[in-house]
């Protein structure tokens, strides 16, 4: 399940939630490569643990896009389900969107 930011609040929540940010930008293909599946593979111990993710950018070459395709995969392989929270400023409105947001 992914949330619209406006549904996120911070002092309400009764579980953990892990905030993920990063790029790749700079790194070598080869490495990126090994840090992207490395990111999908966070993303599914996160779910496992029970955790929620908060996230900020869907670029293919950030980190979040990756964590949130481990989590959503961990989800369809029957770990209870949680949220994924996507923040975003206000001048980037209608810029964030996850491949997994239409599943």
């Amino acid at each position: 399940m992914i949330v619209q930011p406006e549904r996120m609040v911070m002092d309400e929540l009764k579980f953990p939630v892990a905030a993920v940010i990063g790029g790749f930008w700079q790194l070598d293909v080869s490495t990126a490569a090994a840090a992207k599946k490395a990111g999908r593979l966070l993303g599914a111990e996160l779910a496992k643990a029970g955790f929620h993710l908060a996230v900020y950018f869907s670029n293919d070459e950030s980190l979040e896009p990756h964590v949130v395709s481990g989590y959503v995969a961990a989800q369809n392989e029957g770990v209870s389900s949680g949220a994924i929270y996507v923040r975003y400023a206000e001048s980037q409105r209608g810029q964030i969107k996850f491949i997994e947001q239409d599943l």
